[in-house]
């Protein structure tokens, strides 16, 4: 996936899903021991890149050659996030190359991701207004901002 041309899609997934008001929310994931990142693995090869048109499949095989990841290290990217114990105290953060990194402006902005939350509770006809679960306690995770 072509992050810059996707950025839009990537910030709003990240505001979605590591912004306290998004779902399911860093703060009341914090309570059940949950931790929520966001995660780019890199540019990764796949057969996708084969059905790019004609004039550009030699740029693209070159790209995939130089540029993109194969899929075992984009995938080991993953892995790293769901089991290294390094991580596992981390939670709102989004991951790049396996470190923290500052998400974009937009991707930070707490009224925008109201807004988001809001529409896509709209859309799916979620009712946030269900208490949290009283029995969880709070788990000893890091919010990183």
């Amino acid at each position: 996936m072509n992050y810059a041309l996707n950025r839009p899609a990537f910030d709003a997934g990240f505001m979605f899903a590591t912004s306290p008001t998004g779902t399911p929310g860093v703060e009341r994931s914090t309570q059940a021991g949950v931790t929520v990142n966001a995660l780019h693995p890199g540019a990764v090869v796949t057969d996708i890149w084969d059905n790019t048109p004609g004039l550009m499949r030699p740029l693209t095989a070159a790209v995939k050659q130089v540029v993109m990841l194969p899929p075992v290290e984009c995938g080991a990217r993953i892995t790293h996030l769901a089991i290294d114990p390094g991580v596992s105290d981390i939670t709102g953060a989004y991951f790049d190359r396996n470190r923290v990194k500052a998400p974009s402006i937009l991707a930070r902005d707490a009224a925008l991701a109201q807004r988001l939350r809001g529409a896509s509770d709209q859309l799916t006809g979620i009712d946030r207004k269900t208490p949290s679960d009283p029995t969880t306690s709070p788990a000893t995770l890091r919010r990183v901002e």
